[in-house]
């Protein structure tokens, strides 16, 4: 296997820095879209696209041969050293700011989330009223007493301070019992009314 000449490797070392450099550039130019800072990815793509115009410059020297003698070598190393940790740079920090921009995602339907359940307990609460403590009650007549003293209906009460509002019905075993009393014969003939 033949030996690499000195200008082989230089060609091969501009060339592959020059690549390099225009990978770093393409990918600082796909992280505008995740991190949404257009300036700071600009400039970054512009510097490694103008490092990359400048080792196309010595590349195109080395290629005409009028550059052969002004280019070193331990240069073009250093050169693709830089242009390898740049594109490493921009490489290994992509993950992290994909990572924000998915985390920033969630933050913000976690928060719409909180925020339209906030709303929902909001709307509860405006319809919601409660009684709470003791209610001193008839265990006769079912009558509420209320706070000056009075004695109330169960409904007119709970109407009064809650907001709710009551219909009336009977219930099976009311109806049965009134059913009943309707039908039983009137005591010492007298006509039986519901409720007495």
């Amino acid at each position: 296997m033949p030996e690499l000449t000195h200008f082989q490797i230089l060609i091969a070392v501009v060339s592959l820095s020059m690549a390099i450099q225009i990978a770093a550039a393409w990918m600082a130019l796909r992280l505008i879209h995740v991190t949404d800072r257009h300036l700071a990815w600009i400039l970054i793509a512009l510097m490694s696209c103008l490092q990359a115009v400048r080792r196309g410059i010595t590349l195109g020297e080395l290629l005409s041969g009028s550059g052969l003698h002004s280019v070193v070598l331990a240069d073009q190393i250093l050169g693709l050293a830089i242009s390898m940790c740049m594109f490493a740079g921009v490489s290994l920090i992509a993950p992290i700011f994909r990572a924000l921009q998915r985390t920033g995602r969630e933050l913000r339907a976690t928060v719409a989330e909180k925020n339209l359940i906030i709303e929902d307990l909001r709307t509860a609460m405006d319809h919601v009223s409660v009684l709470s403590g003791l209610l001193p009650i008839c265990s006769y007549c079912k009558r509420i007493r209320d706070d000056e003293g009075y004695w109330e209906q169960v409904d007119t009460y709970i109407r009064e301070h809650s907001g709710v509002s009551f219909s009336h019905g009977i219930c099976p075993e009311c109806m049965a019992k009134i059913m009943s009393n309707m039908d039983a014969p009137p005591e010492n003939g007298k006509a039986s009314t519901p409720g007495t």
